[in-house]
């Protein structure tokens, strides 16, 4: 069968594009990227091509691969775009991913420009073997192994690779039956470079011992992307039960209902929380391993893990919860912003403690700091970093907050980690997890400013 035959029975399986679809080719001047050119082109439900090229000023013949393919665009009436990465952009070190870098930025950006969703790239069969070799070697997670997937999110769109079950040799056999011009990239020979190292040594020795060893690595990866989708089915409704509260920015989970439901290897589930639930990247088992300890901790008494992208693992007894750090205009919830307080939610304060103001009286576990009589008027609550000038009520008139904590002996260099509550008159109602402000009358209901040491018992849990 045909290439571009089998290239057309693919997009209808997988719906990679509709017919005369405007899509983003990425071309090199390659041999893949200008087999895939030239595929797009045979194919009667084809999309609508524009093509995007970096010139990497790498090497010397860049500059005539590029005027070849603004000629061969030319005479086939296809946009063309071209970036180029000067020489005096280029790092002592990295160029590898800096390269890769400046490329996939390049190619956001013209999704933008050109009102385009979809990017297509050439990466193949031999490409897919080297990353699933490389992840091995490297370590890391089970789903790292599956490779690369045939999409991917990119920018407000997505990246494809509709040549990835297709082998190198099958590329070079089309492109020479097609009589394609094409250009070979000498840095593909620098072992300097880890993916050549790969490709040009550890690969063809694999093959020696097996000549279709890349085919059947390939069927490996397939296989377990398989498993793994299986395996996550399967989990989801067993974590959706053990759910007592849930937002964009936080879930609750039972870990008693965790324990009934869930398979004995706790490795699993909590892979599955970290990166289908919480949506994380680079997940190592380093993280796996501390959210599992956390998780498996028998005294079960208050203790917090944090996570990539802003994320917190907040362990209190049976429950289980993951969120996200308060936001306020777009800003992370960090002890040098400002954030909004809600009522009977714990926040991250300083010296490894938790604050909160609660209507309830008392809470086990924590230290009530005072009393606050609040008023419709004063919310929302805001918690700040301490000011010049700021004063706090005490009996008998007010004083400068940075007296306040000489007079409470907190050391210097904590007292520009220290945070104030303030009403929305700018009233300060307490020093966080210092004192709170004398009020003379309670006029209005009646809360508790407490606080929360965390419990760490010797063990580090900081992702």
């Amino acid at each position: 069968m045909k290439l571009a035959t089998q290239l057309s029975q693919l997009n209808t399986i997988h719906q990679w594009w509709q017919p005369r679809e405007r899509v983003l080719v990425a071309v090199s001047t390659g041999m893949d990227s200008m087999v895939l050119l030239d595929l797009l082109q045979q194919l009667p439900d084809g999309p609508q091509i524009v093509v995007a090229h970096v010139n990497h000023q790498l090497r010397e013949q860049s500059q005539v691969e590029e005027e070849f393919l603004t000629h061969y665009c030319q005479q086939r009436q296809l946009p063309l775009v071209v970036a180029t990465w000067s020489k005096n952009e280029h790092p002592v070190a990295g160029v590898e991913e800096a390269a890769r870098q400046f490329r996939y930025h390049f190619f956001e950006d013209q999704m933008k420009q050109q009102n385009i969703t979809k990017v297509l790239t050439a990466h193949h069969q031999g490409d897919q073997v080297e990353t699933v070799l490389m992840h091995l070697t490297r370590g890391g997670q089970l789903a790292e192994l599956t490779g690369m997937a045939d999409r991917r999110p990119l920018g407000e769109g997505q990246l494809l690779r509709p040549l990835l079950t297709f082998s190198k040799a099958e590329l070079r056999n089309y492109a020479v039956e097609q009589h394609l011009t094409w250009y070979e990239d000498e840095t593909n020979q620098q072992l300097e470079f880890t993916r050549n190292r790969y490709r040009n040594e550890l690969i063809p020795q694999l093959e020696e011992e097996n000549p279709q060893a890349a085919e059947h690595i390939a069927n490996y990866a397939n296989q377990l992307a398989a498993s793994l989708t299986a395996l996550s089915s399967l989990l989801r409704p067993l974590l959706n039960q053990a759910i007592l509260k849930q937002s964009n920015q936080r879930i609750e989970l039972d870990l008693v209902k965790l324990r009934e439901t869930m398979p004995a290897q706790t490795t699993i589930w909590v892979t599955e929380l970290l990166i289908s639930w919480l949506h994380l990247t680079n997940v190592n088992q380093r993280l796996v391993q501390e959210l599992t300890n956390v998780v498996e901790k028998k005294s079960g008494k208050y203790v917090q893990l944090n996570l990539p992208s802003g994320w917190l693992a907040i362990r209190n007894y049976d429950r289980l919860v993951l969120e996200r750090e308060k936001q306020i205009n777009g800003q992370e919830n960090q002890q040098t912003k400002e954030l909004v307080v809600e009522l009977n939610q714990w926040y991250l304060g300083t010296n490894h403690s938790h604050y909160g103001i609660f209507s309830r009286p008392n809470i086990v576990g924590a230290t009530k700091l005072g009393n606050l009589s609040l008023q419709a008027s004063d919310f929302p609550l805001i918690v700040r970093p301490v000011q010049s000038g700021d004063v706090i009520a005490v009996k008998g008139g007010h004083q400068k907050v940075t007296r306040t904590l000489i007079n409470r002996k907190i050391p210097k260099p904590k007292r520009k980690q220290v945070q104030v509550l303030v009403n929305q008159q700018q009233e300060i109602l307490a020093v966080v997890g210092v004192q709170v402000a004398y009020q003379e009358q309670s006029n209005g209901d009646n809360y508790g400013l407490f606080e929360k040491q965390i419990d760490f018992e010797g063990e580090k849990v900081n992702g």
